[in-house]
């Protein structure tokens, strides 16, 4: 999940605050599990800011708060910018990063942690005229590279949980049109996806903040709503917990019985 990107704006959602000992996460640049704190996913890089938050940690609360576990811990391997075809398709470095980071995790955690699922908020980079052409139109092929890329993970993956839930963020066209003109296809794509074990939370009702884009784009672009506020990431987050969690209420997360193991895995890099 990304929190790079994640604009401060607004009061800190008290869910934000760390939790010792219950939410935890594993950077790549050491490899070992420690408390998370908010912005996983710019720490997973070495990196840290205190004005910023991503889903995660209100994410990981709901699910402690509804007794889905006892402890959270996050492998945190997205990249802000990312774009869904160009990195996390079947073959591309970020999807390779992924499985290879989540096996040593997974490893370190010990015999008595389980792989629960899988958070994935991409959308704005695959609408994005820039990276759409006549030859390769990602945003109109996003649901079929979603499935490739889930089916993938779930077989590389296939030890640890071969059904891997996955939670994805729907997302947001209101004041996002304009520096996204794809948005629109890209929402209808997520929402056609329809497969076993995944889950969907709608981006279009959390609060984001204006971004003049005028110097860049041009007046016919101006302001637009392209990241959360804090309290807006924070509701994203919970959104996401809770379609889990009301799938798990409702017995519609499928369990798999898990492959046998394969060879320890090699050195990340």
């Amino acid at each position: 999940m990304v929190g790079d990107n994640a604009g401060w704006y607004g009061p800190w959602p008290d869910l934000g605050d760390p939790l010792p000992g219950r939410l935890l996460t594993f950077p790549r640049d050491t490899c070992q599990w420690e408390n998370a704190v908010a912005n996983v996913g710019l720490r997973c890089y070495g990196q840290h800011v205190d004005n910023n938050m991503g889903p995660e940690m209100c994410f990981g609360r709901t699910l402690l708060d509804a007794n889905i576990s006892s402890r959270v811990g996050f492998v945190p391997v997205a990249l802000g910018g990312s774009v869904l075809a160009r990195d996390w398709a079947p073959s591309m470095n970020l999807m390779h990063q992924l499985t290879n980071m989540t096996r040593v995790a997974m490893q370190a955690a010990g015999a008595g942690a389980r792989l629960r699922g899988m958070l994935f908020i991409e959308g704005e980079g695959s609408a994005m005229d820039l990276y759409n052409s006549p030859e390769n139109p990602i945003a109109h092929t996003w649901a079929d590279t979603f499935r490739s890329m889930v089916l993938q993970i779930r077989s590389d993956l296939a030890y640890l949980n071969p059904c891997l839930p996955v939670v994805m963020a729907v997302q947001r066209i209101a004041d996002r049109n304009r520096v996204f003109p794809l948005i629109d296809v890209v929402k209808a794509q997520q929402q056609a996806v329809d497969m076993p074990n995944v889950f969907k939370a709608d981006m279009e009702f959390w609060e984001m903040y204006p971004v003049d884009f005028t110097e860049i784009y041009g007046a016919e672009v101006g302001l637009q709503s392209i990241h959360f506020t804090a309290s807006g990431s924070c509701d994203m987050g919970i959104a996401l917990a809770q379609s889990f969690i009301g799938a798990s209420d409702n017995g519609k997360v499928m369990e798999c019985t898990p492959s046998p193991p394969p060879p320890p895995p090699p050195p990340l890099w």
